[in-house]
């Protein structure tokens, strides 16, 4: 058996909800975390004298909702001027404002200050509370379909939190190991996993055969989810209430809170009914909000975004350069996929085509991430004998001029992957030369070319002839190493745009992270200690006054004993009070928590 220390535990760190999952000994096992849950809610809340995470948080939404910080993945790798920063900002009821480097800032208060704070110190928040369960063990986490800024903004949370991340993996490609494990043979399969959760969606196509998962293909969006839908309803709510009232909701931060929560139930029921009734008391002055919605209701109004939904299987089969006929299996994943409308749309693509739903569509992508965690640690037989050959999402390439000039790794590339690219160098006498790394397609508009650093070679020492050699190397953790032709000992530095934190910044947010830490253990044993101080007072008196009323009846009856009788009655009371006390210090040394849980 391995050391705690040498196993690697799986995290899907979700938008709404994170999980945390490990495989030892070919046995997978989902840990719950300390309120005995198997998925934790991704929010943070701030109150007067510390910082809430999880069930604890979730419960601050519609009474602190401007303190209680989710959605935080939405920000993260991203500038605050960002289109879709600007639109995620009107559904949140805390602050967000830009800082010098026009990056997203969550703008609490706690203790009568304001704290202004970066996206990835929630994100921290959530990885650590995620991983508290298993306190010293190795990390891996699995993500949506991010970009590279964003992937780097999640390894900049784990590493804040103390987390040693071994990989990060597309939630939808950890879904391939989940329905590898149960095949019964090992014949070639061409796989499309459609997951879609409450933040994202991503779908994949690839194959699977003897043991070997070979990616094609991965699109998606990481701003498309179950959130979507629940805003769409939301905006509904309000739509019919101000037109009946005169009312708008969206003025009240606690109200929307309210609406939010009720909205996020009602879409779920859905999956199972055909009309429910959004219900909130009180939402404004004395006004009860009462609005039925059918399923009929609910599909036309999240239509379009069911669409694009469909688009992105047409774009991943396009892609791969697959037929709708070249496919074995359709399976879907992600909490929102039980959407019936979602089944629907994609049996009918699929020309009715039978959908596979025996994988758990919760539990999948942890699975997945604890499954890899185990295949990396060699910490289960089963894992080992897996292998699994995946893509870059993205485009990635460089600019001299100013623009994007040249693809160097191209989408769908197989990981590890090395590719070279011959720059000619137009102005004579250059010392140095300045070149652009950007992510996305040259062929489309500067909105979806994100420019995501630079670096600069020295020209001195290189015998030109008219052009240069770039080499871009990624290996399997989506690592960038960039060299050039004389400089293969001496690899590039890239300064990459202040989306991303500095190291300076992580360093100061790694030191926050341990001295809030230990605020927390403070704050633990307090509490703990005056819990167990409340529970031994309530024993004590329980058992006091239970006592004493059996002997003030037997008293009653027997007002004229013998005074032997008496100091008997004494004596034995005073011994039952000895047994009872040490029936509540056995009972409360049974109560006490697993040292790593």
């Amino acid at each position: 058996m391995k050391q705690q220390s040498d196993i690697a535990i799986g995290i899907d760190l979700g938008l709404k909800y994170s999980r945390v999952g490990v495989m030892i000994d070919d046995k997978f096992e989902l840990i719950a975390n300390e309120f005995g849950n198997k998925f934790t809610p991704s929010y943070v809340a701030f109150v007067d004298h510390e910082i809430l995470i999880g069930e604890a948080a979730l419960s601050q939404h519609t009474k602190n909702p401007t303190n209680t910080i989710y959605n935080v993945m939405r920000l993260m790798g991203r500038r605050f001027s960002d289109k879709i920063v600007q639109e995620e900002i009107l559904n949140l009821p805390f602050k967000v404002e830009a800082d010098e480097y026009d990056k997203p800032k969550i703008v609490v208060q706690q203790k009568q200050e304001l704290l202004r704070l970066h996206p990835e110190e929630q994100n921290e928040n959530n990885s650590r509370n995620s991983s508290r369960s298993k306190s010293e063990l190795s990390r891996q986490t699995t993500s949506c379909n991010l970009n590279f800024c964003s992937k780097r903004a999640i390894e900049d949370a784990g590493l804040i939190s103390g987390l040693k991340i071994l990989r990060i993996i597309i939630d939808s490609t950890s879904a391939y190991f989940t329905y590898g494990m149960n095949l019964q043979n090992e014949n070639l399969r061409t796989i499309l996993i459609f997951n879609l959760g409450g933040g994202s969606i991503t779908v994949s196509v690839g194959d699977i055969e003897f043991s070997i998962i070979e990616i094609k293909s991965t699109c998606g969006n990481r701003d498309l989810g179950g959130e979507e839908f629940d805003n769409l309803l939301v905006n509904h709510c309000c739509k019919m209430f101000q037109e009946q009232y005169g009312i708008d909701l969206r003025q009240n931060a606690r109200a929307m809170s309210r609406l939010k929560i009720q909205c996020q139930k009602s879409k779920e029921t859905l999956s199972s009914v055909n009309k429910t009734t959004i219900e909130v008391e009180f939402i404004a002055q004395d006004i009860n909000l009462s609005i039925q919605i059918t399923r009929q209701t609910f599909e036309m109004l999240c239509q379009d975004l069911f669409k694009q939904c469909i688009g992105y299987v047409e774009q991943v089969l396009k892609e791969a350069y697959l037929t709708k006929n070249s496919l074995n299996q359709i399976i879907l994943v992600g909490g929102s996929s039980r959407i019936p409308k979602i089944q629907e749309l994609i049996q009918e693509y699929f020309n009715g085509k039978q959908l596979y739903n025996s994988i758990d569509k919760d539990e999948a992508a942890v699975f997945g991430a604890a499954f890899m965690g185990a295949l990396l640690k060699k910490q289960s037989q089963k894992c080992g004998k897996w292998l699994l050959l995946d893509t870059i999402p993205y485009n990635l390439g460089i600019g001299i001029n100013g623009y994007y000039e040249y693809y160097l790794i191209k989408k769908n590339a197989h990981i590890p992957v090395k590719e070279q690219q011959k720059i000619k160098i137009q102005q004579a006498n250059v010392k140095q030369l300045e070149v652009l790394l950007y992510e996305g397609d040259i062929q489309m508009d500067k909105e979806n070319q994100r420019k995501l650093g630079h670096f600069t070679i020295d020209t001195n020492n290189i015998e030109l002839q008219g052009e240069i050699k770039i080499t871009f190397l990624i290996d399997e953790n989506y690592q960038l190493v960039i060299s050039t032709e004389d400089q293969l000992k001496h690899n590039v530095v890239v300064q990459f745009e202040q989306t991303t934190l500095q190291d300076e910044e992580i360093q100061r947010l790694i030191e926050e992270s341990e001295r809030q830490k230990n605020i927390e253990e403070v704050v633990r044993q307090k509490n703990e200690a005056k819990n167990k101080f409340e529970s031994l007072i309530y024993n004590y008196k329980r058992i006091i006054l239970d006592e004493f009323d059996r002997q003030e009846k037997w008293l009653e009856s027997h007002q004229d004993e013998d005074p032997q009788t008496y100091i008997h009655k004494i004596e034995d009371l005073e011994l039952k009070f000895q047994h009872q006390v040490e029936l509540i210090k056995q009972v409360d040394l049974k109560n006490q928590k697993h040292p790593y849980i």
